[in-house]
């Protein structure tokens, strides 16, 4: 059942309480609580660990304080004949002087919390491996604009025209536009991937996973924002859709926001998005956690939108 949670990303961790719990604890009998994180998740297994132990200790404490009426109180559930008014009254009293007497919460440890990872070993963590994808997605998005900007504006500075009037097939044009604007954010996206990784000192586990998703993430941003500006003829209305969409693709992609915050409808939806795909795929790669996302998939679709962006830009030259 935990299992299936974990896949589906409703839960980031799970508490197996044992049968008989509730009686050990009452006994302060020792007993022991398994604590399951989800090893998708980062922050959630996190935090409820910290809460877990938090509040394992307080109990520990309250069943240390109140040790003395506590076996008064079972004493008197195991016998056979009912308790009088004055045992019950005793016990009570008992209670109440030890809420007074109350210190700190350290006096037993009957209860113990066993972290159950199903990763073998403890990756290297970094906060800034969960926000610096998404950067690295936005900024590639914004550059993109500038690319198809300048290859809108090549027919008034006569440039596609001296390239067209030449004996150069305009499909082989638009596959050059298409491979330029595909490497260029490509090296930016690579260039920005070692920058980072030096200066927020993020682990390099995932390094050739990381370079495969930075060359589907630059393959479908080519397609998709050349694709827009060849269905307009204006460069202001191209520049504003194109904008638009971009905002739309990064907060969809999770750019903003990891996706592991967010809830999990929201996080079902950014499993099938090319910028959600490349943003989980970094994030995982420069954690060190194995890809939870399909590289074939990603590739089938962004090569999908290169392709519309290669045609539409063959029919935008002629």
């Amino acid at each position: 059942a935990v299992e299936r949670l974990f896949e589906s990303e409703s839960a980031s961790a799970a508490l197996v309480i044992p049968p008989g719990f509730g009686e050990k604890l009452l006994r302060s009998e020792p007993d022991t609580l398994q604590l399951l994180k989800n090893p998708r998740h980062t922050i959630g297994p996190q935090i409820a660990e910290g809460i877990v132990g938090s509040v394992v200790t307080i109990g520990n404490g309250l069943v240390g304080q109140f040790g003395t009426p506590l076996k008064q109180a079972r004493e008197l559930t195991d016998r056979s004949d009912a308790p009088t008014s004055d045992e019950i009254a005793a016990v009570s009293r008992q209670f109440f002087a030890a809420s007074q007497r109350a210190r700190g919460l350290s006096v037993l440890q009957k209860i113990d919390v066993v972290v159950i990872n199903e990763e073998e070993e403890e990756q290297e963590f970094s906060m800034a491996a969960l926000f610096f994808p998404g950067l690295i997605m936005f900024g590639l998005l914004s550059l993109s604009l500038h690319v198809e900007h300048r290859f809108m504006m090549d027919p008034v500075n006569r440039v596609t025209h001296r390239l067209a009037a030449a004996p150069v097939p305009p499909w082989r044009v638009a596959v050059e536009q298409r491979v330029f604007a595909v490497v260029f954010l490509y090296l930016i996206g690579v260039v920005s991937l070692l920058l980072g990784a030096v200066i927020w000192h993020i682990p390099l586990q995932g390094i050739v996973t990381a370079n495969f998703i930075v060359t589907a993430m630059a393959l479908f941003i080519a397609g998709w924002t050349g694709s827009i500006f060849s269905l307009s003829k204006s460069p202001r209305a191209a520049s504003a859709i194109a904008s638009i969409a971009m905002v739309f693709l990064s907060i969809l992609g999770g750019g903003f926001f990891p996706a592991e915050f967010m809830p999990p409808v929201f996080q079902a939806i950014v499993r099938w998005i090319p910028t959600g795909m490349a943003n989980l795929g970094l994030t995982h790669a420069l954690t060190g956690r194995e890809s939870t996302i399909s590289l074939p998939l990603l590739f089938a679709v962004s090569l999908t939108f290169f392709t519309f962006g290669v045609v539409l830009g063959r029919k935008r030259i002629r």
